[in-house]
């Protein structure tokens, strides 16, 4: 087939008119449309995964660019793939496939049937939750050309080529036993999916806890516009990877309102932004602005933060270190690591103002000897900025042994040669609300401007 632009495609042969001068829905199709090709293009060359997310706004058309016409487009361009559409019901994959099938089946009074011939086989699968496409050469193959998954259904057998998920939560289901469901069966699709597929994920954002904040934190993003995309993908290998996060995601992502103005007037007028702005604006931070953490409710708001240059710190300081511990199993894969992180921060007091300059901030997925190496790294950065850490505050280890950590300090600084900072015990606090009147403190420390962030911190 020849190389239809998507939104054209979409618009023309898939029936969705309305996309028409939509500037954002014609990005959203650049931009799949480019990571798609560059996939099928390097597939064989690199046998990597390509995983690429559309964070849009709410209502912006991702379902109808990404899931309804991203998935006939791919198969036009290889009717041998097999592809898993997923999301948060069974019931709304499959409706998502009813209408592909409609289309491609010639239900529909499209320009589809004239350029593209029928989809539909009367021999051959069509059910409601998968089908095969007439046009598929590969017959042996057990996997449906499209089959649907769902987060309450779940999803066994097979091995697609390509999975795409859309909107794996909704309002109704925005709670923390849900989102722990999405994660669990988010990590459950990776295995089933080829060494070298393509993986996508449309959805709104939240709050730290959805799907998309689980893979910044885990997988790691690089949120970019479609030519960089493009460009990573065909190099085999993203601008933004590192040890710890070898693959990250390619983001397109999106706020609905840029310095007071709707991004499209086409999908949602500023008068309309800004009215549901003014009456939910906790929501409206999520689904249209994708900003999840500034609600206005919470302890932390964006123009809490004091920043400065590092060249302004101040020199007559007291250097602390702290740390957050997560230990991990030595014996598991370093990119197979999952749950918390480990979190060093090292901070400078000065006793003056009463001020603390965050100054650095580190942290990783590491086993307890990764983390006394990390350690004695910051202790030996610091000593070359004449500033060594005079101290380091911790905590017990909930659950564990006491005096561990002060064990695994002494452990790392003894297998380097180096000197052992003071060490500080913080009392934990065994109230049940303690973690909560903890963060209220720290945030009025915050909202006082008492800290101040380097950049880039």
């Amino acid at each position: 087939m020849d190389r239809i632009p998507l939104f054209y495609f979409a618009r023309d042969l898939m029936g969705y008119h309305y996309i028409q001068d939509s500037r954002l829905n014609m990005d959203m199709a650049d931009y799949y449309e480019r990571a798609v090709h560059a996939w099928i293009n390097t597939r064989k060359k690199y046998r990597k995964r390509v995983k690429v997310a559309f964070i849009i706004p709410r209502k912006g058309r991702k379902s109808t660019i990404i899931t309804q016409s991203g998935i006939p487009y791919l198969l036009a361009h290889d009717s041998n793939l097999s592809i898993v559409l997923d999301g948060e019901k069974k019931e709304r994959t499959n409706e998502f496939l009813g209408s592909i099938k409609r289309v491609v089946g010639g239900e529909s009074q499209t320009k589809w049937a004239d350029y593209m011939g029928n989809w539909h086989h009367p021999d051959w699968t069509w059910k409601e939750d998968a089908i095969e496409i007439s046009t598929r050469t590969y017959r042996q193959r057990k996997e449906p050309s499209i089959v649907t998954s769902s987060v309450d259904i779940g999803y066994t057998g097979g091995a697609p080529d390509a999975i795409g998920i859309d909107d794996p939560m909704s309002p109704e289901t925005h709670t923390e036993l849900w989102m722990a469901s999405v994660i669990k069966h988010y990590n459950g699709l990776g295995p089933v999916l080829q060494p070298d597929g393509l993986f996508w994920l449309c959805m709104t954002r939240y709050d730290d806890g959805d799907l998309y904040g689980h893979i910044e934190r885990t997988e790691g993003v690089h949120i970019c516009e479609a030519l960089e995309a493009e460009a990573c993908i065909l190099a085999g290998k993203c601008v933004k990877a590192n040890p710890e996060q070898p693959e990250p995601w390619h983001v397109m992502f999106r706020a609905a309102l840029d310095d007071g103005k709707s991004i499209d007037e086409v999908v949602w007028t500023t008068d309309f932004l800004l009215s549901e702005q003014k009456k939910y604006p906790g929501f409206f931070a999520g689904q249209y602005l994708n900003n999840p953490w500034h609600n206005p409710d919470a302890s932390f708001q964006p123009e809490d933060f004091t920043y400065c240059k590092p060249d302004e710190v101040p020199q007559d300081i007291m250097k602390v270190l702290t740390s957050d511990i997560a230990w991990k199993t030595p014996t598991d894969r370093k990119t197979e690591r999952g749950g918390d992180w480990n979190v060093f921060v090292e901070g400078r007091h000065q006793r003056a103002t009463g001020k603390v300059y965050v100054t650095r901030i580190e942290r990783g997925r590491w086993t307890m000897g990764e983390w006394g190496d990390k350690l004695v790294t910051l202790l030996r950065d610091a000593r070359a900025t004449r500033i060594p850490i005079s101290r380091m505050t911790y905590e017990e280890l909930k659950g564990g042994a006491k005096g561990a950590l002060q064990e695994a300090v002494r452990a790392a600084c003894s297998r380097w040669n180096e000197l052992a900072p003071a060490l500080v015990l913080a009392p934990r606090a065994t109230q049940v609300n303690a973690k909560e009147e903890r963060v209220r403190s720290v945030a009025q420390f915050v909202q006082n401007h008492q800290a101040v962030f380097a950049r880039p911190c």
